[in-house]
């Protein structure tokens, strides 16, 4: 079938939202991300070559080229692949979020705190007069994040937006889900319609 390499680009793509989903390591999320970012891409790209000077196609391709580059989810996601591709930024992480408290539960002041992570090691200095108190600092589980990136000179902030739906503050495996379903329907309207 005329479609079966963007479907199969597609498929990965899901398996790839699927190891993201699974990921107990950032490095591990990362990667899959990049590959999410690739194949959707990549599907993309083999629908546009493949179809171009098929009668009829251009027509029906541009109201979705000009989706693709409004949609706030769907070019952020575009750009991403540019910018994770080409190592030029990252777009997404995992933020460190650190508690800080005394051992034993009693109130103190602070006056400043200040940490330094570096070669794997956080340090962290606090200014208290309370200093016969014992400290402890905790790292607190946090989610992957999308980041504000730059690609060719541009910058993207995470979308606030799909299709005309609100998304602030999406995690990634849920902004990779509604990207997929946009491609996967792109993809199953240009075979229905042009495969013979």
């Amino acid at each position: 079938m005329l479609f079966d390499s963007a479907l199969r680009d597609l498929e990965i793509a899901k398996k790839a939202i699927d190891r993201m989903a699974d990921a107990d390591m950032l490095d591990i999320f990362q990667e899959a991300w990049q590959d999410f970012l690739y194949r959707i891409e990549r599907a993309w790209d083999y629908c546009e070559r493949t179809m171009s000077r098929t009668a009829g196609f251009n027509e029906w391709f541009a109201p979705y080229a000009k989706l693709r580059k409004k949609d706030p989810l769907l070019r952020f996601l575009r750009h991403a692949r540019h910018a994770e591709t080409h190592a030029l930024s990252p777009t997404i992480d995992k933020p460190l979020t650190v508690t800080f408290k005394d051992k034993f539960g009693r109130p103190f002041r602070v006056h400043g705190i200040k940490a330094k992570f570096e070669n794997g090691t956080l340090t962290i200095d606090v200014d208290s007069p309370d200093k016969l108190l014992s400290f402890d600092a905790s790292v607190v589980p946090t989610n992957p994040k999308l980041l504000r990136f730059k690609n060719r000179g541009e910058w993207f902030n995470p979308p606030k937006s799909h299709l005309g739906n609100r998304t602030e503050d999406l995690h990634p495996v849920i902004a990779a889900k509604l990207g997929l379903d946009f491609y996967r329907a792109f993809v199953k309207e240009a075979a229905a319609k042009f495969s013979k």
